[in-house]
């Protein structure tokens, strides 16, 4: 199957390649939990990938279901979680969370969701999915449940460019591969193309294994905060993903995406 345009092997690498960033967003995450008194308990982690996020609450305690449409990401996780003696604090499961009452239990309840830098905006009709995957989710929440995105807005790639304009072009080497990305912003339609290539090591040459093109619309922050509050959710907290100054531009080089990244909290009404 394919993930956002990559083959599913090539998409688990470059999650592996990423898995060390999954500790800072755990830690936003935590502050967030603690914050708002949710200590402990039971969270969901929709598009949970290869587990960067879950294991890592699991460890802290925390009990996790992920969910993810690809199968290869559920198995990495399940090996990940048996790796770090978490496996009796989480559960993955392969499927679509957009149709979350086909695969959690109605009695089931939670305590906090995470939807973490897995939404590909198109535009109405994302809204219009959006708002139904939440008003389904919070019916699976405990009273007061907390609901925590992060995800790319069009403010933040705004103030990005004008401050950074060179995150509209990078590369990185993760975990033997050669990554270009190229992107393109139009201001008139609030779009964003990108242009991914991917290069694999070969006898200290470099060979074209995937290239990957892709627009999508870049919601703004009151969209989001729309969607939530039509759909049963009180937003209570919306914060830049990362505050970032000259001094350590270069940490999020891995990362660029940050850059133009909120953190949304909503709670349930």
């Amino acid at each position: 199957m394919s993930v956002y345009g990559f083959n599913e092997e090539l998409w688990v690498r470059l999650l592996e390649a990423h898995w060390n960033s999954g500790e800072r967003d755990v830690e936003t995450i935590l502050r967030v939990l603690r914050k708002f008194g949710v200590e402990e308990g039971e969270i969901i982690d929709l598009g949970c990938g290869i587990g960067r996020l879950s294991i890592r609450l699991a460890l802290r305690g925390y009990r996790v279901l992920g969910i993810d449409l690809s199968p290869l990401c559920v198995m990495r996780a399940k090996s990940l979680a048996r790796h770090y003696g978490v496996e009796n604090r989480t559960k993955f499961i392969v499927g679509d969370y957009y149709d979350l009452e086909k695969h959690v239990k109605e009695q089931k309840k939670f305590h906090a969701a995470l939807n973490f830098q897995t939404v590909s905006w198109k535009g109405k009709e994302t809204a219009e999915k959006l708002a139904k995957l939440y008003l389904t989710l919070s019916r699976f929440m405990e009273s007061g449940g907390l609901l925590i995105i992060q995800e790319v807005c069009r403010e933040l790639l705004v103030k990005a460019m004008l401050e950074a304009p060179t995150i509209l072009r990078w590369f990185k080497e993760y975990n033997g591969l050669l990554y270009l990305n190229k992107w393109s912003y139009n201001p008139k339609t609030s779009t964003l193309a990108s242009v991914k290539r991917i290069y694999e090591e070969s006898n200290r040459h470099y060979r074209l294994v995937a290239e990957i093109r892709r627009e999508s619309y870049l919601p703004s922050i009151l969209e989001y905060r729309s969607v939530l509050e039509s759909s049963g959710w009180e937003v209570i907290n919306v914060n830049p993903s990362v505050k970032v100054n000259m001094e350590n531009f270069g940490d999020y080089s891995e990362n660029p995406w940050l850059l133009y990244s909120f953190t949304l909290t909503a709670r349930k009404r």
